[in-house]
């Protein structure tokens, strides 16, 4: 066997890494690249952890990202972190030097109005350093998805004045009105910072029994 870093090569055998799938056999390794994992995210933290905690965990593992529920009907609920609590965590990663990583996962209204234009809550995200905002725009998150098409112009409005903040929709046939639209709208080109994430459980953590092909 060989050992790269902290991983075993067994030969004959293909193992993935990180970032690199290492290839053994017969007293040679070849190192092909095949993706990275850029994060690991624990999600639904609420008032119930101590974000000091959160910032002690984020030194020793700048890897984890801390993913925020925001939705204001639940505020303060199991899951949903309260503003007072929020503004808490925004104080620790202050005091990180910026290592602590931090995504909001906006679902009901808050959705609601940033497609409809209104970039009142991604400014006060970028305010606290918040990286990613992930758009939950489907109805078991509150939200009414039936005019979703209407919104592709003032979302990309929105998104490309905050290109620091990677703006993250769920990819799914309830939203297709809005991501096929995007995908027409900007000519199969989407801003740099507009991701989609593959997840036809809409949130529920129910495995797929296969995975669409990316565009």
């Amino acid at each position: 066997t060989d050992s790269i870093g902290s991983t075993t090569i067994v030969s004959g055998r293909n193992m993935t890494s990180g970032a690199h799938t290492y290839v053994g056999g017969s007293g040679t390794t070849t190192m092909m690249r095949v993706s990275t994992i850029r994060y690991i995210t624990f999600c639904s933290v609420d008032d119930s952890v101590a974000p000091k905690l959160l910032g002690i965990i984020s030194r020793c593992y700048p890897l984890v990202e801390f993913a925020i529920l925001m939705r204001q009907d639940m505020s303060g609920q199991p899951r949903y972190a309260s503003p007072a609590w929020i503004q808490k965590l925004a104080a620790v990663q202050a005091k990180t030097g910026g290592i602590m990583r931090l995504a909001a996962h906006l679902s009901g209204r808050l959705v609601t109005e940033m497609l409809n234009g209104d970039d009142g809550i991604l400014k006060r995200l970028d305010e606290m350093k918040f990286k990613r905002v992930q758009l939950n725009a489907t109805a078991i998150n509150g939200v009414n998805t039936h005019e979703l098409g209407k919104y592709v112009k003032s979302f990309l409005s929105v998104a490309t004045k905050y290109p620091g903040i990677e703006i993250i929709l769920q990819r799914t046939e309830e939203t297709r009105p809005l991501w096929e639209g995007l995908l027409v709208q900007s000519a199969g080109k989407l801003p740099s910072n507009v991701s989609m994430l593959f997840d036809e459980s809409k949130g529920r953590g129910i495995v797929p029994e296969s995975w669409p092909t990316a565009p």
